[in-house]
């Protein structure tokens, strides 16, 4: 069904600037409410009341923030209603040149984005609660393992410039925050393992994913997170797009005709993790498909890089067809 309302939210920490336009893009209303459950509850019976806004008759269009959207995300699915989470710079670089900026500004400018946009607009649904509780665990391992990265490259420079008693006071004061952050390193990867061992789904996934050779638990995890279990992006090309490693022409008239480069619009986490999983094929002493491969090219004056990139693109693939046909990987 065809919308008659297009709301806009801009969202922030603590309030959120809601605008709802007509079909025609024409302003109807504004409205600023706190960013809480009960608050945007309120709000949804005010557009309900007020200009008879229902969940058949409305589609929402957010900001992707993250975290802050997460009220406004869980009310409106509880709602049933129809929500967009959609790229910052999508919405920006589609609007043209804009002057000035507010709140209210932004949620009109992305109420009138969904209204000129409906029909390539992605509905976000709700990822299952195991799903939310892999993104968070493994959240905060990101974080802990940047914390002990940090301390320990300090600990390694202090103890090789700095003298022994010097060192010892530096070092010594945070020698245990290191033993801590280890610690709590495999409390949550026990956990996240837990997690996946107790859904037959979750488990069933991760176990074709890491079938691929080379690809471990951790990249498994992270793929089911941006995918969604493979929900929210079901094709391999626009998954390696999203993660960096699809490869797009530089051609304009007789002035630009660079090679192909990948974009630096991408999920760097993911990159490195598929990125790290692809350099072990071109080690030494490998003699499986893509190690041959990787040295065919190479002897055929291909740049390592480029090559690379193509057997990162092969994982990928390799990932998306196992999903697809529900079986384990069988290397050739």
């Amino acid at each position: 069904m065809e919308p008659e309302y297009f709301i806009g939210v801009d969202i922030s920490k603590v309030t959120l600037d809601i605008c709802i336009v007509n079909v025609k893009g024409d302003q109807i209303a504004a409205y600023k409410t706190a960013n809480t459950e009960s608050s945007i509850a309120d709000i949804l019976g005010v557009l309900a009341t007020n200009h008879k806004a229902t969940p058949q008759n409305s589609c929402f269009c957010a900001e992707d923030m993250g975290l802050f959207g997460s009220f406004l995300s869980k009310v409106l699915t509880t709602g049933k209603y129809r929500i967009c989470f959609e790229s910052p710079l999508r919405i920006k670089k589609s609007i043209g040149i804009q002057r000035g900026k507010n709140d209210a500004i932004d949620a009109l400018r992305i109420a009138r984005y969904a209204c000129a946009n409906f029909n390539s607009l992605r509905f976000r649904t709700v990822p299952r609660r195991c799903i939310a509780d892999l993104k968070e665990l493994s959240t905060v391992r990101k974080r802990l393992l940047k914390t002990l990265k940090l301390l320990s490259q300090s600990k390694k420079t202090e103890d090789y410039y700095l003298q022994e008693a010097t060192s010892l006071t530096g070092s010594s004061l945070y020698s245990n925050t290191l033993v801590a952050i280890k610690s709590d390193l495999q409390a949550i990867e026990k956990r996240i393992l837990g997690l996946i061992e107790s859904d037959l789904k979750l488990a069933r996934l991760v176990k074709i994913i890491t079938s691929v050779p080379r690809i471990g638990t951790v990249t498994a995890v992270q793929i089911l997170i941006v995918t969604n279990e493979f929900e929210w992006i079901t094709c391999p090309k626009k998954f390696a797009s999203y993660c960096g490693v699809a490869p797009f022409q530089l051609k304009s008239g007789t002035s630009l005709n660079a090679r192909a480069r990948v974009s630096r619009l991408a999920n760097r986490d993911l990159k490195s993790l598929i990125h790290m999983a692809a350099i072990g094929y071109a080690q030494k002493g490998r003699s499986d498909f893509l190690a041959k491969y990787y040295r065919r090219k190479i002897q055929e004056g291909k740049r390592p890089m480029s090559v690379v990139n193509a057997i990162r693109n092969k994982l990928v693939h390799r990932i998306f067809s196992c999903i697809k046909t529900d079986s384990l990987f069988v290397d050739i």
